[in-house]
């Protein structure tokens, strides 16, 4: 899981853990862990299989967002 969204949004705080740790991390809490789909159903046999043992992901680029000005709202019309 790479918690680039906040980062992105411009925390300084995020970060990468693999999916083997972060079973263990589940497991020491007693509870039994289970990768979803992003509607929640249980993930393809072959996703699960994909994420174990994936490289690092890169460092993120995270651009700064841009501000857009407003533009002055015109009178509305009578």
């Amino acid at each position: 899981m790479n918690e680039s969204i906040t980062r992105a949004a411009g925390a300084v705080h995020g970060q990468e853990m693999p999916p083997e740790n972060m079973e263990a991390l589940i497991r020491s809490l007693g509870r039994e862990p289970r990768q979803r789909s992003t509607l929640y159903a249980d993930a393809p046999a072959e996703r699960k299989t994909a994420s174990y043992g994936a490289p690092e992901l890169m460092e993120p680029v995270n651009t700064p967002a841009r501000r857009y000005e407003r533009q002055p709202q015109s009178a509305a019309a009578d």
